[in-house]
This record gives C-alpha cells, structure tokens and sequence, in this order.
C-alpha cells in the first residue's frame, strides 16, 4: 500500500512573490488526487487551506513548512498508518 502525501499550500508572502503558486499547487494536487488508483492520499493542503492560522505552519519567507507544518505531516501520515492497520 502507498500513501501519497500532497503539496501544501505557500504563504501569502510567497503566494505574492509568485502570484498563482498555491493556484498551481492546488491544480497539481488535484491532478494527483484524480490519478491515484491504489493507496491513500493525504491530504495536508486542504487540511491547512480550511484553517485560518495556516500560515503558521508554513516557513515565514519561503515555500516550506516549518518545524510545526512537518510535524502536522508526520500526525497526519501516522493517522492515516493507524487507519490503514485496523
């Protein structure tokens, strides 16, 4: 069994220094979301994207996550893990 984990979103800093990139970021896992056949899909862009304080999960200047965002990503993969073992 795979997990496929997506592309989480950027903030609005680089989200203005590269207009459209959580536009491409979310097309991208969209086309990744359609296409995966066997596993699960953990979806880390939705989860952010639905919360208001999403940024502070993400590194303040560039496009990764910070010490908070990847350990929501681990919670999130174990979770799904645990899922997948019942």
């Amino acid at each position: 069994q795979l997990i496929w984990v997506n592309i989480a979103p950027v903030n609005v800093y680089q989200n203005n220094d590269t207009p459209g990139a959580n536009d491409s970021i979310a097309k991208y896992n969209n086309v990744l979301k359609e296409n995966i056949k066997d596993g699960y899909l953990v979806d880390v862009y939705s989860l952010l994207m639905n919360k208001n304080d999403y940024e502070k999960y993400l590194h303040p200047i560039d496009s990764h996550l910070n010490v908070l965002g990847n350990k929501l990503y681990a919670e999130q993969i174990i979770e799904k893990l645990r899922q997948i073992l019942k």
